[in-house]
């Protein structure tokens, strides 16, 4: 064994398990690093797959509140409508009543009394 040391043994020990254990390391590396890129595009897929599903349930739900806000404009266009044509009927009415209690009020007015002559 003393040989062994005495003819550098020791030292060359050292230098093979240390340059095994840098091998060993590097493989480790090799390997850590393609497992986290196939990690990485694992969750890449996924990420662009739910982007697509929300871009699809944005694009539903957007549709749907833009009819729903179309038919609310509709209805309130058909409300002034109609709001418009119940003054106007409204207002016809209350002419046409004003002219009938005007000319009723004429005919039904007392006579003027008459002088009377004793």
């Amino acid at each position: 064994m003393r040989a062994f040391f005495r003819r550098g043994g020791c030292a060359r020990y050292k230098a093979e398990l240390e340059e095994e254990t840098l091998r060993a390391a590097d493989e480790r590396s090799v390997s850590i690093d393609a497992e986290l890129e196939a990690l990485l595009e694992a969750r890449k897929r996924e990420l662009e797959a739910r982007n697509e599903r929300l871009d699809h349930e944005f694009a539903e739900a957007t549709g749907l509140l833009e009819g729903a806000i179309s038919a609310v404009r509709r209805l309130t266009h058909e409300l002034v409508r109609t709001l418009d044509d119940a003054a106007a009927l409204v207002t016809a009415q209350g002419d046409a009543r004003k002219k009938n209690v005007t000319s009723f009020a004429i005919l039904s007015a007392p006579a003027p009394a008459q002088e009377r002559r004793f």
